[in-house]
């Protein structure tokens, strides 16, 4: 599906590219502004308040962040031939922006999708041969995953373990081999 967008100011210039555009940077900047809010009201509440509840103002804002989300999207589908859904503003708050542009076939993957990939790719070779020098490799490829993850943690670890001597380079080829599997099962669809 595309669609086309023509303004009398242009004259006959096809404007929805510049329109996505545009939209696409509000879309960036309200999920960081949404984000930003989430972490100001992390402190717990007076559990002996006997006022009733109000609606503070960053619940206003954020209300108001997610209404203009839900009008944002529909802007955007429509300008890059997306199929839009009403949850759209719910879906780009959980998954992101990169996954809303999957879902509307704008990209295939996601950039963390494709990341994980090539690290599953390198990960299975490089525990096919000889510890060296496929742990450093591995280590290599491990770390700009670190932290992403509990998998990603929990081989490096593992891999620790083996750099310090106390496990072997094959006890941790079979403990990799189960995690790459389990990460390929848990990042296959994202």
């Amino acid at each position: 599906m595309e669609n086309k967008v023509y303004s009398d100011q242009f004259g006959t210039q096809d404007m929805s590219g510049w329109l996505g555009e545009k939209t696409e940077y509000v879309i960036e900047a309200l999920l960081r502004l949404h984000k930003e809010i989430d972490e100001i009201n992390k402190e717990p509440e007076n559990p002996y308040a006997y006022e009733e509840p109000k609606e503070t103002k960053e619940e206003k804002v954020k209300k108001t962040i997610e209404n203009t989300l839900f009008d944002l999207t529909k802007i955007y589908s429509f300008a890059l031939g997306g199929d839009w859904e009403c949850n759209d503003n719910d879906f780009i708050l959980k998954n992101g922006l990169e996954k809303l542009k999957v879902k509307y076939g704008l990209i295939e993957e996601t950039s963390e999708h494709h990341e994980v990939i090539n690290f599953v790719q390198k990960a299975s070779n490089l525990i096919q041969g000889e510890r060296y020098p496929n742990r450093t490799l591995f280590y290599d490829a491990l770390l700009p995953m670190v932290g992403k993850d509990k998998l990603f943690d929990d081989l490096d670890n593992e891999l620790e373990l083996v750099r310090d001597g106390q496990k072997s380079w094959e006890s941790f080829v079979i403990f990799a081999k189960d995690i790459i599997q389990q990460i390929k099962e848990k990042y296959q669809d994202s």
